[in-house]
């Protein structure tokens, strides 16, 4: 129950908020917006690839230039004060050798389910203590990394403003911490904060950064109503909403696409829990094209597409290579 009442105040906000920002902003002409991708060991793995080989096809058969990457807590501290970081050097040495350019998204909530990635010994710990550990975390992550040139920006948790995946309450304080925290460690590189495209006025979250990163699905789920799709908002409602957001917020040097939509929501974890007719009628290829032109029409300076795992796993295992052959162009 309490989910349908959240769903149905955020489709009222959302309404509200488009016939806002339509009434107040005028459109502006789009921009050409460079592509890339977000990219998760994890995710790969979940569809039975070689994460290394999924990664570096990626790099060189894709030609991908920009690419978000995440400094995943249960990863490089796997047991307390015991850190390792062998999985992320290789990513990002992989990514510098190609000249590619790195979004380093850093803290507790990180792109992927479960959104938290919280090692089992944080897990017990009390909200103050877990805020500790994660403080110290961070440190370790910006220390080790400030000095890599092919990293071009942090980015302080994902959508931490955004009640979603299985996390502690939502803590506007110690957001603003972190990202005060990040600043003091390394205040040579911008700070990219993130919240939903279309549940979100993104005013909160903007406020603390120095680039505002936006989310973008055009078909989504959610418990009790099924599947929504977005196709009735016109790009021009995401250009007029950044040009609200840089007129409240002088802060904000920049508005890019974190996350486009570019692989199937569907009723489970992984997506093969689905058959593959289920996957394409959820996403096809045309959808594909569509949310790929659609961010084009949108116009922000960079935009990163969410999926590129799935496209590897269709073109590697599930003898679907049109997916694949179409990221192909935008590289």
């Amino acid at each position: 129950m309490r989910i349908l009442k959240l769903c149905a105040i955020g489709t009222i906000l959302f309404i509200a908020g488009v016939v806002f920002v339509f009434a107040l902003y005028p459109a502006q002409p789009a921009e050409e917006t460079k592509f890339g991708v977000t990219f998760s060991r994890a995710q790969a793995e979940g569809f039975g690839l070689d994460w290394q080989e999924t990664y570096v096809d990626i790099l060189d058969d894709l030609g991908v230039k920009n690419i978000r990457l995440s400094a995943y807590w249960n990863d490089i501290e796997p047991e307390n004060n015991e850190y390792n970081f062998e999985i992320l050097d290789w990513q990002i040495s992989e990514a510098k050798k190609r000249d590619a350019k790195i979004l380093l998204a850093i803290g507790r909530k990180l792109p992927r389910w479960p959104e938290c990635h919280i090692p089992e010994w944080a897990a017990g710990l009390s909200r103050e203590d877990q805020n500790s550990a994660v403080l110290d975390m961070l440190e370790k992550v910006i220390i080790r990394y400030k000095n890599e040139p092919a990293i071009w920006a942090w980015q302080v948790e994902n959508e931490p403003l955004f009640p979603f995946g299985i996390c502690p309450s939502i803590d506007r304080e110690f957001f603003e911490q972190e990202v005060l925290f990040t600043r003091a460690l390394d205040s040579s590189r911008p700070i990219v904060t993130t919240d939903s495209g279309e549940l979100s006025f993104w005013v909160a979250s903007g406020s603390q950064g120095d680039i505002f990163g936006t989310t973008m699905y055009k078909v989504v789920r959610g418990r009790g109503i099924g599947l929504f799709t977005y196709d009735f908002v016109p790009s021009a409602f995401y250009r007029k909403k950044a040009a609200i957001l840089k007129k409240l917020l002088p802060n904000i040097r920049d508005i890019i696409v974190v996350e486009l939509q570019a692989e199937p929501w569907t009723a489970g974890i992984p997506v093969t829990v689905d058959t593959l007719d289920k996957q394409f009628k959820l996403f096809g290829i045309d959808r594909f094209k569509n949310h790929i032109q659609y961010a084009r029409d949108v116009g922000y300076s960079q935009t990163y597409l969410w999926g590129v795992e799935w496209w590897a796993w269709l073109n590697k295992e599930a003898g679907h290579p049109e997916f694949w052959e179409e990221a192909e162009k935008l590289f």
